[in-house]
């Protein structure tokens, strides 16, 4: 088990990448049908205190949605994304691609499997600011 200082989640084994590839595996027909549904459901990030073109608070922000993804609450998780991608400027979400729903997916893969760029992957463990704060 690798544990880092300060880690909100020092108990926790990590997963190797074979087993979070094949977890992926199982969850992404789901995840896959929740891009593609219509259903609009309230975001609980509060975007009145953040800059849309600050790239730390949008890497805080992918952090809550990977925090989301892995306590199994994805639906929350693909709104809070929509959310994201529409709140916050393009060139920021470029490195990523667009926002079709294969790269909605592609998205939502690699902050699950936690291969996010390693800028943003040194903050993910941050928390954006919610609404409930």
């Amino acid at each position: 088990m690798t544990s880092a200082k300060g880690s909100e989640h020092l108990n926790e084994p990590q997963w190797t990448d074979f087993e979070t590839e094949r977890f992926w595996r199982v969850m992404e027909p789901y995840i896959r049908g929740l891009i593609s549904c219509s259903i609009v459901k309230q975001t609980d990030i509060n975007f009145s205190d953040l800059d849309p073109n600050s790239r730390n608070e949008l890497d805080v922000c992918l952090g809550e949605v990977q925090k989301l993804l892995w306590s199994g609450k994805y639906t929350q998780a693909v709104y809070n994304l929509r959310a994201i991608q529409s709140f916050f400027n393009d060139p920021i979400l470029g490195e990523y691609g667009t926002t079709s729903n294969q790269d909605t997916l592609s998205i939502l893969k690699a902050i699950f499997t936690r291969k996010l760029p390693p800028r943003r992957a040194s903050l993910v463990q941050m928390h954006c600011k919610a609404s409930s704060i």
